[in-house]
């Protein structure tokens, strides 16, 4: 297979992977047009999947791994101050535990609440897990803040 058509369909096949139907077919007849225009079919291209063959320039980049990036200490406070993975992790659990579903507390899915005891159990949070666990710290924040905004006003 020419280096060209290799390319083309590296960038072609990823986009298999949504879940719009109309996408998916969208790009299988793309796939077929590409094939087509060398003179091939899908035929081929299994068979060039399975024998091993030097892979083009894009093809090569998508298929190498890519460095990972160095895991961060902690989260950042909205204050610039640095907490450390296992209290963001020990945090969240415990106003999952207490902050109930009328305040927006208890959203937590099973796996993210695994994630989450590893961490605090002394799991090392990697970069990818940075994104989620920020943004589920944000909003079990702004759903302790509201809990205790209702007990303070019903204290007083």
């Amino acid at each position: 297979m020419k280096a060209e058509i290799s390319d083309r369909l590296s960038k072609l096949i990823p986009r298999l992977a949504t879940d719009q139907e109309g996408e998916i077919v969208a790009t299988v007849l793309a796939i077929g047009r590409v094939l087509r225009s060398d003179g091939l079919d899908f035929h081929d291209l299994a068979d060039a999947l399975i024998s091993p063959r030097p892979m083009s320039g894009t093809a090569y980049y998508y298929s190498t791994r890519r460095k990972e990036k160095p895991p961060k200490a902690g989260l950042h406070t909205r204050d610039g101050f640095l907490r450390p993975w296992k209290q963001v992790a020990s945090e969240i659990l415990e106003r999952h535990r207490t902050v109930t579903k009328r305040y927006g507390g208890k959203f937590l899915l099973p796996h993210q609440v695994d994630l989450l005891e590893r961490i605090r159990r002394g799991e090392e949070a990697g970069h990818l897990h940075e994104g989620p666990i920020k943004i589920i710290d944000d909003r079990m924040r702004t759903a302790f803040e509201a809990w205790q905004a209702e007990r303070k006003s019903k204290a007083a």
